[in-house]
């Protein structure tokens, strides 16, 4: 579906923009010009679906009120 919609790699990616789960309907069209020729319209239905997603990280040692500001990191 991505390679029908972006030709690939070589698409258009600033008109589409993929936000959140669910179905659309997305129409094409090629008007044709002085370099390109007219295009008949293509139609295609794209279902994106959620990923599960995680986050885990090593526990952290204690830390009280007062104490000073640290940055976690992702190596220990």
């Amino acid at each position: 579906m991505i390679s029908k919609l972006y030709g690939g790699g070589n698409g258009d990616f600033n008109r589409l923009e993929i936000k959140t789960a669910g179905s659309v309907t997305v129409t094409a069209s090629q008007p044709g010009n002085g370099t390109y020729a007219i295009a008949p319209d293509l139609t295609s239905t794209l279902s994106v679906g959620k990923s599960n997603q995680t986050i885990s990280f090593s526990p952290i040692s204690d830390k009280s009120v007062g104490d000073f500001d640290f940055t976690p990191s992702l190596y220990p």
